[in-house]
């Protein structure tokens, strides 16, 4: 029985690359029922920093406080948006696929996508992450369930609680049922560092992915590579009846750094380092940082929260 290819998401790039190779240089296909589908190119397009998602996260800065003793309005919560930036990597996989099975109203292809390697960060092993092309024009959306510590919906009636919050993506494809099987994708780099406001680090990945969603609608992939590592992808097409084509070229792609600023949240849109610092850092570094002043707190909460 051929391997089926999995169900799952992941990715991103750092320079521009192109793979690409002539049809009949496709690999030999798996038959089961019917005819297999036939790889007749891939492409693969990557930018480093490419990628530019930006949110605003002061309601949730504001539910985050209250939820934490703080009285929603006892505080000069951010008086402007406070803005999270993510310059991350991008890439795009462009796939013809063709099967002599399919009909004018219909196409037997299932199933189209493109897999690296990782190490699985829970156990330590090796793990399989495909991405799925789709042929849909962009139009079928994908549900995210955040990831993260803190909850990110708060558009509730109660501006202190915030539940799950899920997010939409899609495959980026350019036109519907052309036979062109598309993806564009986020690849993130293993550490993430903030550059504005200095001397803060990153305390929860999660963030930085569902804003990634959030903004730009593209799965965010962390893998265990280092930045300029190359990583390589294997590119599989399944039809109806079970068939498998792989094809012989396995495209790769480099990634930059991927890097965060916070902005914004105080007078006139000056940052608030300790508003930024509650959302990005961890309690340590956020002591005796300014910001966040208020009727209960004069001294500001990374000043008197501490005290």
């Amino acid at each position: 029985m051929p391997k089926r290819t999995t169900v799952a998401l992941l990715l991103s790039g750092g320079i521009f690359l192109w793979g690409c190779s002539k049809t009949q240089d496709t690999a030999p296909a798996t038959r089961l029922f019917g005819s297999p589908p036939v790889i007749q190119s891939v492409d693969l397009a990557q930018m480093a920093n490419g990628g530019v998602a930006v949110c605003d996260y002061t309601a949730e800065m504001n539910a985050l406080l209250c939820q934490n003793g703080v009285p929603f309005g006892s505080l000069i919560t951010p008086l402007t948006p406070l803005l999270v930036t993510v310059n991350y990597t991008t890439g795009t996989f462009t796939t013809h696929v063709t099967d002599p099975d399919n009909t004018t109203n219909a196409t037997d292809i299932l199933l189209v996508t493109g897999s690296f390697l990782t190490t699985d960060a829970s156990t330590g092993r090796p793990s399989e992450v495909s991405l799925v092309m789709l042929d849909d024009g962009g139009t079928l959306p994908f549900n995210f369930k955040q990831t993260g510590v803190n909850f990110e919906d708060c558009s509730g009636a109660d501006p202190c609680a915030c539940s799950q919050a899920v997010y939409k993506m899609n495959s980026n494809d350019s036109k519907q049922n052309d036979g062109i099987f598309m993806r564009g994708f986020a690849m993130l780099s293993p550490k993430i560092v903030i550059t504005d406001p200095p001397g803060i680090a990153l305390s929860d990945s999660g963030l930085i992915q569902n804003c990634i969603v959030r903004d730009s609608h593209q799965y965010p992939a962390i893998t265990n590579r280092q930045v300029g590592q190359p990583i390589s992808f294997k590119i599989e097409a399944v039809d109806k009846e079970g068939n498998l084509a792989t094809w012989p070229i396995k495209p790769s792609m480099s990634f930059g750094p991927t890097t965060v600023t916070c902005k914004g949240g105080g007078p006139g849109g000056a940052t608030d380092l300790c508003a930024c610092c509650i959302l990005l850092g961890s309690a340590v570094e956020c002591q005796n940082l300014p910001g966040l002043v208020g009727t209960t707190m004069p001294d500001g909460f990374c000043v008197d929260a501490f005290k």
